[in-house]
């Protein structure tokens, strides 16, 4: 068994347990080389199957022998040895090949001839809710009744959807009290604080005819009013809150003036300033 892994480099009984391999040994000849080679010659197989031949009266009878036919070997005319087993496969592997277009054409030709099958069959239009007799006008009428009905529930399903939502805005909002500037509109108002024209006339009562008075106080929705903070930015208010910060400087009239001759200029937000976040 050492001579055969050392001329094969190969171990014939690997994976075996000890019991497996002492009873190979005693009962069954080494594998063929070619087993691990298939390739290799046929005057090698033959001087590695008498060297490790389970027989001692089939051995070579010394090392002198087995280095002598190695010597001769290395002179004498090599016969291949042939993989039948390789040529088989690539001869398969070629058929399959040859054979892949006649096959894909046999595969069209019988869908071709399920979808010409199929399509020729005469449709009948029982049970179908689409074609109807045309003169049929009951019918019609039940149809445009029922498309009537279900235009309608969409339209209750989509206003209870809305009044859901302003219900919910409005539990997590807060009322804000704008004064009212010179030349200022309801319109201007609802577009700076981003809520709409209608909504802020009810909430004030008004029917949008009215002149506004300068300072007078108009209910807005707002999501909040925020107390400004010690090392605080607009940046992180505008983080917080996911509002950018163009529209926090144009709801808060974040603008810096300049000052009157005379006068410290003021800043636009300082700690403790409070600032208005929309709805």
């Amino acid at each position: 068994m050492l001579l055969f892994q050392m001329l094969s480099g190969k171990n014939p009984y690997e994976n075996l347990s000890a019991s497996e391999i002492k009873t190979k040994i005693r009962y069954e000849a080494l594998p063929e080389v070619t087993a691990y080679y298939p390739l290799v010659s046929e005057e090698m197989r033959k001087i590695i199957k008498k060297a490790t031949a389970k027989s001692p009266a089939e051995r070579y009878q010394s090392c002198e022998a087995f280095k002598e036919a190695i010597l001769q070997l290395k002179t004498a005319t090599h016969t291949p040895a042939q993989d039948y087993d390789t040529i088989r496969r690539e001869e398969d592997e070629e058929v399959v090949f040859i054979n892949v277009p006649l096959y894909t054409l046999i595969a069209l030709l019988i869908i071709l001839g399920i979808m010409v099958f199929r399509y020729s069959l005469p449709r009948s239009s029982a049970g179908s809710d689409i074609v109807f007799d045309i003169k049929n006008t009951e019918r019609i009428e039940e149809i445009q009744d029922s498309i009537a009905q279900a235009q309608q529930a969409q339209e209750m399903e989509d206003s209870l959807r809305v009044f859901q939502t302003v219900l919910r805005s409005q539990d997590s909002s807060e009322i804000f009290l704008h004064k009212v500037q010179r030349g200022e509109t309801l319109a201007k108002i609802a577009t700076r604080y981003r809520m709409p024209l209608d909504s802020l006339k009810k909430l004030n009562n008004l029917s949008g005819q009215e002149r506004l008075r300068p300072r007078e106080g108009i209910k807005v929705w707002v999501r909040s009013i925020y107390k400004l903070r010690r090392d605080e930015n607009l940046a992180d208010v505008s983080k917080k809150f996911g509002v950018s910060t163009e529209i926090l400087r144009e709801v808060n009239q974040l603008y810096p003036k300049s000052p009157e001759p005379g006068e410290l200029p003021v800043p636009v937000i300082y700690e403790g300033k409070d600032l208005v976040i929309p709805a």
